[in-house]
């Protein structure tokens, strides 16, 4: 798998895992309820998650900083372990993604 298809996957799986914290609404700015380039670059340069994960700065997310940038944000207490109510929140985010995904 070339490393920009898996750089562009990951992030976008990283966005979806993260939309319940991300007003990913305000990101589709001409309203035709679909994200382009710009739109998606835009969103998720606001959003500031690409850049807070990528911790060499060499604009790619490994899948280290990716698999760690996913953990911090559902170990809420900094301990290194995701308890149960951590856990609980993580799975709310992917039923939430669920049911949008039913919405469609």
């Amino acid at each position: 798998m070339p490393k920009t298809y898996l750089t562009a996957l990951l992030t976008s799986t990283a966005l979806i895992v993260a939309a319940p914290a991300i007003a990913e609404e305000d990101w589709d700015s001409d309203g035709d309820g679909g994200y382009s380039s710009t739109e998606f670059n835009a969103g998720n340069s606001a959003a500031g998650m690409f850049k807070e994960w990528d911790s060499d700065g060499d604009g790619m997310l490994s899948e280290d900083e990716f698999n760690a940038g996913n953990f911090a944000k559902y170990d809420a207490n900094g301990d290194g372990v995701i308890d149960g109510d951590e856990r609980d929140d993580l799975d709310q985010d992917f039923e939430d993604e669920d049911d949008d995904e039913d919405d469609d």
